[in-house]
């Protein structure tokens, strides 16, 4: 029989419970932009804006933190992350290593089911563009890369991604998203899929560095991203 929990356990699971719908809410908010970079936090505020104490809403911002999506700031409170271009290379640099190297592994399993569910969402991101939804375009960005993350069957690449996923999502909702670079954004999809799909693992992976550089490329033209202009 199942021991009964004792009450100091139940609050502890109520107030992580709370913690993390929190933390839920306040993600989404930072990955679509109405919390934007650099914003700073303010626990009093939000933990009235969400009927909560202000306990949970301090739990929130440390899950953020571990996610990068909040920056902690000692006796200063907390922001919304902001990052300076040296931030920006290493993290397009970790998100490249672990990018390729899920290309490198999910093209060694034999079957098309990765390259279905790529079809799959550039389908939608097309249809997506037709219909002028921004905000569902980029989130089939993120779930397009996210997809050749699980192609590579393999836990720890995808849970190494997960540090910095959150943060380039937030970068998509950010920049500057004309429909002409949506366009060339849905080219350069739909023709890594294309290399998938004959299986040129090292054409695939240049075809993706060249992408992810491309991105790394139009955050740097846009300096109102970054903390500083080195």
């Amino acid at each position: 029989m199942q021991p009964p929990l004792r009450r100091s356990h139940l609050d502890q699971f109520v107030r992580r419970s709370t913690a993390e719908n929190a933390a839920a809410q306040l993600r989404e908010a930072i990955i679509g932009g109405e919390l934007p970079m650099g914003a700073p936090l303010s626990e009093m505020a939000i933990a009235e804006q969400l009927g909560i104490s202000r306990t949970p809403v301090r739990e929130a911002f440390r899950l953020l933190a571990q996610e990068g999506l909040v920056q902690l700031r000692p006796f200063a409170g907390a922001n919304v992350f902001h990052l300076n271009r040296t931030e920006l290379r290493q993290l397009s640099a970790f998100r490249e290593m672990l990018e390729t190297a899920a290309t490198e592994e999910a093209l060694k399993i034999p079957g098309t089911a990765l390259v279905d569910a790529l079809n799959k969402v550039v389908s939608q991101m097309r249809d997506a563009l037709k219909a002028g939804d921004t905000r569902q375009y980029l989130e089939l960005d993120s779930e397009f890369h996210e997809t050749v993350m699980e192609g590579a069957q393999n836990p720890l690449l995808r849970d190494a991604y997960q540090i910095v996923a959150s943060r380039f999502k937030a970068l998509r909702t950010a920049v500057v998203n004309d429909p002409a670079r949506l366009k060339r954004s849905l080219n350069s999809h739909a023709a890594l899929v294309k290399l998938f799909s004959s299986r040129d693992t090292e054409a695939a992976k240049a075809a993706l560095l060249r992408h992810v550089r491309g991105s790394e490329e139009m955050l740097e033209a846009q300096p109102s991203l970054l903390q500083d202009t080195k």
